[in-house]
C-alpha cells in the first residue's frame, strides 16, 4: 500500500451485486451513496477502528477494497478529506466507483 492508498469494507453480496451493475455504490453498511452523498473510506491506519466500531457485529463475510486516491481523482472522481472521528480526516468519495478502478479486494476478518 502506498500513501495514497485508501480502503473501503464491505459485505461480499455488496460487492459481488457492484461487480454485475459495475458501480460500487455502498456507502457506509447500511447505506448507500445516494443516502449519504459520498462514499465512506479510510486510511490503513484507520482501518482497524472504523471495522470494529462500524462492522464487529455483520454476520456477512466481509471484503476489504482498497483504491488508489489519485487513480479516482484521474478518472474524475471528487475525493475529498473531511474531518470525522476524533478530528481525524477521512477520504470521502463523491461519486459511484466504477469496479474497475478497485484495485484489490481481499477477504476481511474483525
Amino acid at each position: 500500500m502506498t500513501s495514497s492508498t485508501i480502503l473501503h469494507l464491505t459485505t461480499k453480496p455488496v460487492w459481488l451485486a457492484a461487480v454485475e451493475k459495475g458501480f460500487y455504490t455502498q456507502s457506509t453498511l447500511d447505506q448507500t451513496l445516494e443516502e449519504v452523498g459520498f462514499i465512506h473510506a479510510s486510511f490503513p491506519d484507520q482501518l482497524t477502528e472504523t471495522a470494529r466500531l462500524h462492522y464487529s457485529a455483520c454476520l456477512d463475510e466481509l471484503v476489504l477494497l482498497e483504491m488508489n486516491i489519485e487513480t479516482l481523482s484521474n478518472f474524475g472522481l471528487e475525493v475529498k478529506l473531511e474531518e470525522s472521528r476524533n478530528g481525524q480526516l477521512f477520504p470521502h468519495i463523491y461519486a459511484a466507483i466504477p469496479v474497475q478502478l478497485i484495485e484489490k479486494v481481499t477477504p476481511y476478518q474483525i
